[in-house]
């Protein structure tokens, strides 16, 4: 007899990859009731972050979740890395800054927009 099917779990969704989608899709998922496994081939989380932000409507729903204070504590440590260097090696001291402020003129955290509107603080879509 086979060991792995006699241990085998049924579940209705599996998920390949915990990063950004695969974490997302177990949360509603499970928001939802539907039963699911994720696997993931790393043994832990990556020391480099993975994404720049989040759009606004991906904040929404994170937000509908209850999960959108923690994505903002996690990504506060973020907060003063507005640029994006390119580098042939983490530990030389070569490269080259494809960006080094992401949204010069971007409106400042707080700032009031015209007739109440709410908008990115940034031109490209980070969440506000």
């Amino acid at each position: 007899m086979n060991r792995l099917a006699d241990n085998a779990e049924r579940v209705p969704v599996l998920i390949a990859g915990g990063s950004l989608v695969g974490l997302s899709a177990s949360l509603f998922l499970g928001r939802l009731g539907i039963g699911h496994l994720l696997v993931e081939k790393h043994p832990r989380t990556s020391h480099h972050p993975r994404g720049r932000g989040n759009n606004i409507r991906t904040m929404e729903l994170f937000r509908t979740a209850g999960v959108e204070s923690a994505i903002r504590e996690a990504a506060s440590v973020l907060a003063d890395n507005h640029g994006i260097l390119q580098t042939p090696s983490l530990t030389g001291t070569e490269g080259n800054w494809l960006f080094r402020e992401m949204d010069p003129g971007a409106r400042p955290p707080g700032s009031a927009l015209p007739d109440g509107a709410c908008a990115a603080r940034t031109t490209w879509s980070r969440c506000c």
